[in-house]
């Protein structure tokens, strides 16, 4: 539920960084059910957000009940892309969709993927990821050149 404490200074819809906040819970909750949390923190690997992009389409309304959607959307040898839906129960709206990209450190992300069966067939990318990971390649060389 969208609380007095999710929402902007008007007091009307989430904030936007609280929609940031609850994209953490989700992927915890994303990964302890792949039974990839279980295989990171066994290595003591770990899961490093890399970058997200979020696309606000109907403000989430304050006391509004919602859910958060996950899924994966591909892989590689060391990175994971999930999509997140931020969806208001009353009807079903998506309100917001989020792409992230997390960086798998310390785990054979391959030999780990394995045993989650949605993954056999995410070797494919689409098309809007990448597009994203050309945009995300373009502005790290601009910031790399400066450096």
């Amino acid at each position: 539920m969208c609380t007095t404490r999710d929402v902007d200074i008007f007091f009307t819809h989430m904030n936007n960084a609280r929609y940031l906040r609850a994209l953490d819970f989700s992927r915890i909750h994303f990964y302890d059910r792949t039974g990839l949390y279980e295989k990171l923190a066994a290595v003591k690997g770990a899961a490093l957000m890399g970058a997200s992009t979020i696309r606000y389409r109907r403000p989430l309304d304050i006391f509004s009940l919602y859910k958060i959607e996950t899924k994966m959307l591909c892989w590689d040898e060391k990175t994971v892309f999930l999509e997140h839906k931020f969806i208001t129960l009353k009807d079903n709206f998506v309100r917001a969709i989020v792409l992230s990209r997390t960086h798998i450190v310390g785990l054979d992300l391959p030999t780990a993927m394995a045993d989650v069966p949605e993954a056999n067939n995410m070797k494919t990318f689409p098309e809007e990821v990448v597009q994203w990971q050309q945009c995300l390649e373009t502005a790290s060389a601009r910031l790399r050149k400066k450096d």
